[in-house]
């Protein structure tokens, strides 16, 4: 049976005096059985060093640990009932497979036959089971951290800590590897603690995710509340790719109540969010960047220091495209309805060459050009097709995408319709 494990008060300094250096501060969470909880955040924000307090490696200056009902503060590390996965893989290079995975079950003191047995059963749940006479130097990459994986969880575990398991492995591989923990964790009975910078793999594989930054839990909430409702500018800004958009924005009164005027325009609020909204005169908007054919901007957020996330907006007729001039008049909203085919831009009339039908583009729709003629290539003696030296490949002009951003949202937003909120 798993462990849940809360934290309390957490506090790690390193150092002494005005040179002290605090690297966790005052942090206070619970983790359920069997959850995956991840710490995401960059590098020095105290992930790390708390994964290494959780594990007994290091000594919290302030603040209990507990699993389940037992206080395990003082306890050292082999008696937490906890494993490892570390961000280096570390197995042993003259062993094989099989002893790397049963190395902890042989320090044990359980008999061979037995040992044996049980890395049979993990190496097939790891899909190891070919594997098992071969050396760490024979294997892949993704092969070396399964291994490592497997060592870790075959004395079944209450809590599996995991330190940036994936960080060495290349893109490939650790999609791969994301599907196989995934797997791991539905089919054994262990609390997960996962740490990472990647926003992606901590958004598509944990149950919770608490982002640090500063030694601090800025948001403990699931992926998904995290991206639509971010508690403040620190994680809106860095959770999403692109980041969220912050654009400077004021509250107005209208006759039927508060509105945000963003842009040059007027987003009436919906009466449950007044009270949020009063006495403030200057507030920061985050809008997510979204494409021209996907959904309307879902959610704003605003606040007078930080960010205050107030649920419950669309832009029922706006999406905004992301850029960098957030303080410039000429960034204008592009209205999310689509054109119909006679309002779209229509193609010269000297452009030869047969059309196909109208191709979305951002804030409406654009009449499709004629293709681009190909342009032959000269075979160079002695090698493969390739482009010939001082030759360049250029796309027409029609084709080519617009100079900048702003010339992109200005022809999009040609007759606009205005900005509404949907309560």
């Amino acid at each position: 049976m798993a462990f849940s494990v809360r934290l309390e008060g957490l506090q790690k300094r390193f150092g002494r005096g005005t040179r002290s250096v605090e690297a966790v501060r005052d942090l206070s969470l619970e983790i359920g059985e069997r959850e995956f909880f991840t710490f995401v955040g960059p590098s020095g924000c105290g992930k790390t060093t708390t994964l290494r307090m959780i594990a007994g490696l290091e000594t919290p200056t302030a603040g209990r640990i507990w699993f389940g009902d037992t206080d395990v503060t003082a306890l050292p590390p082999q008696k937490r009932d906890i494993a490892m996965v570390f961000q280096d893989i570390a197995l042993f290079p003259y062993m094989t497979v099989r002893d790397n995975i049963g190395y902890p079950l042989r320090i044990a003191g359980l008999p061979r036959a037995q040992v044996y047995e049980k890395v049979e059963k993990v190496a097939a749940t790891l899909g190891l089971s070919d594997k098992l006479g071969q050396k760490p130097g024979q294997l892949s990459g993704g092969q070396q951290q399964r291994v490592a994986i497997g060592r870790a969880i075959i004395k079944e575990p209450k809590v599996l800590l995991m330190d940036e398991p994936l960080s060495a492995l290349d893109a490939r591989l650790r999609v791969e590897m994301r599907t196989e923990i995934l797997r791991l964790h539905r089919e054994i009975s262990s609390t997960i603690i996962y740490v990472t910078h990647d926003q992606v793999e901590a958004m598509t594989m944990s149950t919770r995710v608490a982002v640090m930054d500063q030694g601090r839990a800025l948001q403990v909430d699931p992926p998904r509340v995290i991206f639509r409702r971010p508690a403040d500018m620190t994680v809106a800004t860095f959770i999403g790719t692109p980041a969220m958009n912050i654009i400077p924005a004021g509250v107005v009164t209208m006759t039927g109540g508060l509105a945000i005027e963003l842009l040059g325009r007027q987003i009436p609020v919906a009466p449950r969010h007044h009270a949020a909204l009063q006495g403030l005169k200057r507030v920061e908007a985050g809008i997510r960047a979204s494409t021209a054919s996907g959904p309307p901007v879902k959610s704003m957020t605003w606040a007078r220091r930080g960010m205050t996330t107030v649920p419950g907006w669309r832009a029922a007729a706006a999406q905004y495209a992301p850029c960098t001039g957030f303080g410039r008049t000429h960034v204008r909203a592009a209205p999310a309805r689509r054109r119909s085919a006679s309002t779209a831009v229509t193609t010269p009339a000297s452009a030869p060459g047969p059309t196909s039908p109208p191709i979305p583009h951002a804030g409406g729709w654009q009449a499709s050009q004629p293709p681009t003629p190909a342009i032959p290539r000269r075979r160079v003696s002695g090698s493969t097709n390739r482009r010939p030296s001082g030759s360049s490949y250029r796309t027409a002009p029609h084709q080519q995408p617009p100079r900048s951003i702003e010339r992109m949202v200005r022809r999009a937003s040609r007759d606009p319709a205005p900005a509404t909120c949907v309560s």
